[in-house]
């Protein structure tokens, strides 16, 4: 091409990348996270939005939502990882001492209250900002599950004559994501920090003993909770997406031991008339994996 530019008259542009492919995870399909919660809602996406304006516009607000998920996530297993490492450590006497009956401790209570107030504030913007939004395009009116006790029951029920379905689901739902959005309100405004790390010594041993968040140790906090937030925005997408699919289509559940191991999607497209038996919302309590 440089050659006959140089020989001729004519000027050659050459062709721009149309595309940019950008890697975000080193996972891949095989994880119920990605399978589930990008591949398989993309895909009962494409069976609603046909206009690009539409599926664009679903799309920027759905990545919002799992980009505060994914961060979510990747703070609560490096809270695992931190506290695993530190209680090797403090077990072995890298990391603690006990010198006349005084525990000495190289501390992890920084890291600790840092990754605690990420977890509270990406998990509650996934939640209610990122989910309320992608509710609210679907045509789901759910910012009452965000209110006070008073107006959340008033909007269950003017939600209840629409979707009964959707009205119980957040019903339950409520017990966890309150416990999320309160937590969150004292870190943002109220300035709360997660309480110190205790120790203490049997046998001339140390044991870490985790600090707690409303009562219960921060891994268990930030697990669970993280669980049903990976369970929340699944469903409650999925649902929206089929209340918008053409009348002759909807959602049915593929169970779990016939999920393909490269990409276990949990729901696909099936014929509202079909035979198949069709998904329906219901809060359950399983985990995420084994939902």
């Amino acid at each position: 091409l440089h050659n006959l530019q140089s020989q001729s008259n004519m000027i050659v542009k050459p062709e721009q990348p149309k595309w940019i492919v950008s890697k975000i995870s080193d996972e891949g399909t095989s994880t119920p996270f990605t399978a589930r919660l990008f591949m398989g809602v993309i895909e009962l996406r494409a069976q609603v939005f046909f206009d690009n304006k539409d599926r664009d516009a679903f799309d920027n607000l759905y990545e919002s939502t799992l980009i505060a998920l994914s961060e979510a996530r990747a703070t609560v297993k490096e809270i695992d990882r931190l506290l695993k490492d530190h209680r090797l450590k403090v077990s072995t006497g890298v990391a603690a001492r006990l010198l006349d009956r005084t525990i000495y401790v190289d501390g992890v209570d920084k890291e600790l209250r840092k990754h605690t107030a990420d977890f509270m504030t990406s998990a509650g913007r996934s939640l209610k900002h990122g989910m309320q939004s992608v509710a609210k395009f679907l045509g789901l009116e759910i910012g009452s599950f965000f209110k006070d006790r008073n107006t959340f029951e008033k909007g269950l029920e003017r939600l209840s004559t629409i979707h009964p379905e959707l009205s119980g689901y957040l019903r339950e739902a409520r017990t966890w994501a309150e416990k999320l959005n309160l937590q969150r309100n004292k870190v943002e405004h109220a300035g709360w920090v997660l309480p110190r790390a205790s120790y203490r010594e049997t046998n001339e041993k140390i044991e870490m003993i985790e600090p707690e968040v409303d009562g219960e140790p921060v891994s268990q906090f930030v697990e669970h909770i993280l669980d049903r937030l990976c369970c929340f925005v699944e469903e409650v997408t999925v649902y929206g997406l089929r209340t918008k699919m053409d009348l002759a289509l909807s959602v049915a559940e593929v169970p779990l031991y016939e999920r393909d191991l490269a990409a276990p999607q949990r729901f696909r497209p099936a014929l509202a008339f079909g035979g198949t038996p069709l998904w329906k919302l219901v809060y359950h309590t399983s985990f995420f994996e084994q939902a």
